[in-house]
């Protein structure tokens, strides 16, 4: 059986794709900032979110399903609500109000990797550490209040793109919990 792009394809490089914890849908993000969702039995795109001006890097699903996070090089994650197809948080920033808007006690360095902790109501995101972003922290945020726990210091040396989701959610929630 051959598989067939379909209509509503990306028009841009695609730089992240996930599956679903459930299995039923998937998630892509694009170098033309788009987000995607599509459904996977269908193999059909359900919607489109715009995640700002600049390239999306990665995506993740909460466990349950729910929530959609997304990354993008202008700084910012996105948590989405999948059933309303709407944003629930913008975090990066101090306020949201549909735009987005950079604060330089936030915008200072782009995040490059997320995860999700297990029951879902902390993402941890961790940005690059080469040149001007070397010894950069993995963030805990609040899924639910969309506000940042806290800054995981100590890193010197690349959090990769290709199982880090482990090592996140080990090293975060045991140095968040912990104290």
């Amino acid at each position: 059986m051959a598989l067939e792009a379909p209509e509503e394809a990306h028009l841009s490089c695609v730089q992240s794709v996930t599956i679903s914890p459930d299995g039923t849908l998937a998630a892509s993000g694009s170098e033309n900032s788009a987000v995607k969702m599509w459904d996977i039995e269908k193999r059909t795109e359900l919607c489109t979110f715009a995640h700002g001006s600049r390239p999306v890097y990665r995506v993740a699903f909460s466990p349950n399903s729910r929530m959609l996070g997304s990354i993008s090089l202008e700084g910012t994650v996105k948590l989405w609500d999948i059933a309303k197809e709407s944003i629930i948080h913008m975090l990066g920033t101090p306020h949201y109000d549909r735009h987005v808007r950079f604060d330089p006690q936030y915008a200072d360095s782009p995040y490059f990797h997320i995860a999700f902790s297990p029951d879902g109501k902390m993402l941890s995101s961790v940005s690059p550490s080469y040149g001007q972003f070397r010894r950069r922290p993995i963030k805990l945020w609040d899924t639910t209040r969309g506000v940042l726990l806290c800054d995981l210091q100590g890193h010197t040396s690349d959090i990769g793109p290709y199982g880090e989701s482990d090592i996140i959610r080990s090293v975060a929630l045991s140095n968040y919990l912990l104290g």
